[in-house]
């Protein structure tokens, strides 16, 4: 008996008429040649594994193509092509969910069975797709043993915890059959939505192509299933929202989608499965439209528009009814500075004037006094005399007040009180009358009081006053009438 030795082996197989290849728990593999009796080593740095991480072999087959396909402890699913080159790593432990891959045997058209811990594989490579089978979709094993067989029939024994699983690889199928989702139940703010008046569905939600909602009813959460029956505990449900979900959403097998506070406008929520085999299904579509408050509708803002072009006019007009009085103020205050500039210049022309006027009557006095002082011996010139003096001396007093008008429009014009007999002030503004009254026949006539009156006024002032008064008696009284003067202290 011939004896060769090899590190602890956990797989050995045939690979060609009269070839062996051992596969070990940590040195990669060894080939044997029976005929020669030689043997080559395929380290697990061949193999494309870094020395720092160990390689455990569990088993190995051949392909139609001659690429070898490695189930390690770790390290997935390896391919190595024919000169013992690592072609590429599969089915990592994060796909798989698990570190140990105990057995690969071929299938048809290129498959691979893949046992693993707990799960069934069905690898494809082209395709790069795996379909897992478990207890949820007929497989009974919930442990699988490190070993495998696919007898002289093509059919592929499994050994599990609770005995054999055959698969006949003759009459296998996966189900091709696309799976279709139907949307079941509505839920608005959590209240189950049933066809009626008071829903917003007015048949079933299957049926439903276009949902409405109110700005009020953004809550929502929509139930849904397959048509496929078999194995449908394993369907697999994807989802998005468009506007709302950036990609599609892994529900897994989850049967329901949640939304909250969707925003006014339109959606459209797309949801499809895969069946229990991987066969994706079509879309299922559902429009939203979530209608914004009434506050917020375009008529509103429509509205809001109109309001606000209408204060805008408003304040515009304002603002040039502003401008056009402000601008008339302006005007009016422009032609009252030029009235009292007027103003001021003509009584600066009055007083220059008055002061031309007051020398010549100063002149008049002085020899007026000289004259009656001679001729005081004529008969009825004294009083000619006198009248033409009380005249002139008034002439010359208001001479006097037009030049101190400046003085009385500023206020600072004082009352000169001083005390009088106001008989004699009466009888002496008399007397400047008479001339007058005889020219027109009109009989004067002064009553006064008996006792002398004393009394305190400006003299000025109230001589102004009086000499107006009788002024306008004889100017409204006709020719020949009477005209009384008279005063009475209250």
């Amino acid at each position: 008996m011939d004896s060769v030795q090899f590190p602890c082996s956990n797989f050995i197989d045939e690979i060609d008429p009269g070839v062996l290849l051992f596969a070990t728990q940590k040195e990669g593999l060894y080939v044997y040649d029976l005929n020669t009796g030689q043997k080559k080593h395929i380290s697990t740095e061949d193999l494309g594994v870094p020395a720092d991480k160990s390689l455990s072999i569990t088993s190995f087959c051949r392909d139609s193509e001659c690429n070898l396909w490695i189930t390690t402890e770790r390290q997935g699913l390896l391919s190595v092509d024919e000169h013992w080159k690592l072609r590429k790593q599969h089915l990592s432990h994060t796909k798989v969910h698990s570190d140990k891959l105990y057995f690969v045997a071929r299938q048809n058209k290129g498959r691979l069975w893949v046992i693993g811990a707990h799960k069934l594989y069905l690898f494809d490579p082209k395709e790069d797709q795996l379909y897992t089978f478990d207890n949820n979709n007929g497989l009974r094993l919930t442990d699988m043993d490190a070993s495998g067989l696919i007898d002289s029939s093509n059919r592929f024994w499994i050994p599990g915890n609770i005995g054999y699983v055959m698969v006949d690889n003759r009459h296998f199928e996966l189900n091709s059959t696309p799976a279709s989702v139907i949307l079941t139940t509505l839920r608005l703010n959590n209240k189950l939505q049933s066809p009626g008046e008071n829903s917003v569905l007015d048949k079933c939600l299957a049926e439903t192509s276009v949902l409405c909602l109110k700005h009020n009813q953004t809550n929502i959460s929509i139930s849904y299933a397959s048509d496929n029956h078999i194995y449908g505990n394993s369907d697999r449900f994807f989802y998005k929202m468009d506007g709302v979900d950036p990609d599609w959403v892994d529900a897994g097998n989850r049967r329901e989608v949640f939304y909250s506070n969707l925003a006014p406008g339109n959606y459209l929520l797309r949801i499809k499965a895969l069946n229990n085999d991987g066969a994706i299904g079509p879309e299922t579509h559902l429009k939203i439209e979530v209608l914004p408050p009434l506050w917020a509708r375009w008529w509103a803002f429509v509205i809001y528009a109109v309001i606000i072009f209408y204060i805008l006019q408003q304040y515009i007009a304002y603002k040039q009814r502003k401008q056009r009085l402000e601008h008339e103020l302006y005007l009016k205050q422009i032609e009252k500075d030029k009235s009292e500039e007027f103003n001021r210049e003509l009584q600066t022309f009055f007083t220059q004037v008055a002061h031309e006027f007051r020398t010549p009557l100063t002149l008049i006095l002085n020899p007026l006094d000289e004259i009656k002082k001679k001729i005081i011996h004529v008969s009825g010139v004294e009083e000619d005399l006198q009248l033409i003096r009380r005249n002139t001396k008034r002439l010359l007093t208001l001479v006097n007040d037009l030049m101190d008008l400046r003085k009385i429009e500023n206020g600072s014009g004082d009352l000169k009180l001083s005390s009088f007999n106001f008989n004699d002030f009466i009888q002496e503004i008399y007397y400047s009358f008479q001339t007058i009254a005889r020219q027109r026949e009109i009989e004067l006539q002064l009553f006064l009081p008996e006792n002398p009156v004393l009394a305190t006024f400006d003299k000025d002032a109230l001589e102004k006053v009086f000499f107006n008064l009788l002024s306008n008696a004889l100017k409204f009284t006709p020719e020949g009438g009477d005209c009384y003067t008279s005063y009475f202290f209250v």
